[in-house]
């Protein structure tokens, strides 16, 4: 159970280092005016995250097209 615990918070702290990295998240720190008490904002942008979804999914089909074609022109060469 413990391992498991360790691996989320990980996985959750990978996460959020590539979101931060690759501009999912933003966080913005500022004084309040009148108070002083800071005033933090977590900014999520859902497009950015679709975007880098999408070439992720489309660079993955590429690759499995790649490895098919490699596959089977293998199997060709082979079997004549």
């Amino acid at each position: 159970m413990k391992k498991l615990f360790i691996l989320i918070v990980l996985l959750t702290v990978g996460v959020g280092a590539v979101g931060f990295h690759r501009g999912w998240f933003q966080l913005n720190c500022c004084a309040g005016n009148d108070t002083e008490k800071p005033n933090v904002t977590l900014t999520i942008d859902k497009d950015k995250i679709k975007e880098d979804q999408a070439k992720v999914i489309d660079k993955a089909l590429d690759k499995a097209q790649t490895a098919s074609e490699k596959v089977s022109h293998a199997a060709d060469k082979h079997g004549k």
